[in-house]
């Protein structure tokens, strides 16, 4: 008996010496190898690549009791593995399979609906509170297996079953049970609708006499404030990858080439791509093929200029 507990003495120390550490999938108990590593704990991020064995090597650090770590395999569409505030055991760091998730709510008229309520059951992760302005959500980290997405404006409400599997990028659709437009019958409407078109002509009256009276520099003031906010606005709705990439285009003259734009910021390919298609679909950016290379520049919406 000595002699057993001897020998698990010697194999588990080298893993608990805090100079090394090992990534297992906690479904599988086998090591996570071969993928790209982001170690973050409090605001400071830490950078690796896991080869064979699953050995995470962060030299004389030790980590601290709180930390989070995604994990991203290469040539997958969607993350891989995530885990936040686990103490390792051994040296041994169980992380959970997880993929990527990126959705759109829609009433029945097949309208996007922005800032819809959104609530997922699938494990306790950072999940998006509602959809953003143009009525979608994305999720880097989303536990594999099945989800449960219900969404909510106003009166009505929708849900959604998906299926997440690891490293893979799922496209959902929520659509709610009735449009969002229609409320109540006309007869009730009526009052309502009378006394805010009332309202409205009373406030659009006022503005008219108080544009009347500004000065043609002062128009111009105010029209250039417009166009210099419209950025600054939008920013404000994206994530924090979103930002830094949409900042360092802005310092490059509104436009660079995308594999500038992950050499700079150390963006897995992957990644990046992902990141610019979110950009696109919110018509933030443009995409050019030029040659072999791709382009991103920043669109004439998102400078104000339309």
């Amino acid at each position: 008996m000595k002699a057993l507990t001897l020998l698990l003495v010697l194999v588990l120390l080298p893993a608990a010496i805090g100079d090394a550490y090992y990534l297992r999938d906690i479904s599988t108990n086998e090591p996570i190898d071969n993928v790209a590593v982001y170690l973050t704990e409090g605001n400071i991020a830490h950078h690796y690549y896991v080869t064979t064995g699953g050995q995470l090597d962060t030299g004389e650090m030790v980590l601290p009791a709180k930390f989070e770590i995604r994990a991203d395999k290469y040539g997958t569409k969607g993350n891989d593995y995530y885990i936040k505030d686990s103490l390792p055991s051994y040296g041994l760091i169980y992380l959970t399979p997880v993929g990527s998730v990126k959705g759109v709510v829609k009433d029945s008229l097949e309208n996007v609906v922005p800032y819809a309520k959104l609530k997922f059951n699938c494990g306790n992760f950072d999940f998006p509170p509602t959809t953003d302005e143009f009525g979608s959500f994305f999720i880097d980290y989303a536990p594999a297996g099945y989800c449960n997405v219900d969404a909510q404006y106003l009166d009505s409400t929708g849900s959604s079953q998906i299926v997440i599997e690891k490293g893979m990028l799922v496209d959902a659709e929520i659509i709610l049970d009735k449009s969002i437009v229609k409320k109540k019958n006309s007869f009730d409407l009526f009052p309502v609708a009378a006394f805010s078109l009332i309202v409205v002509f009373l406030i659009l009256a006022i503005l008219i006499a108080r544009k009347m009276k500004k000065k043609p520099a002062e128009k111009e003031a105010f029209k250039e404030k417009q166009v210099v906010d419209m950025p600054k606005k939008i920013m404000e709705t994206l994530d924090k990858k979103e930002r830094e990439v949409v900042q360092l285009i802005i310092d490059n003259n509104n436009c660079m080439m995308q594999a500038s734009i992950r050499h700079t910021l150390s963006i897995p390919r992957t990644t990046l791509s992902r990141i610019i298609e979110s950009l696109q679909r919110k018509k933030i950016v443009n995409v050019e093929k030029v040659g072999k290379s791709v382009k991103i520049r920043l669109t004439d919406f998102f400078l104000g200029k339309e």
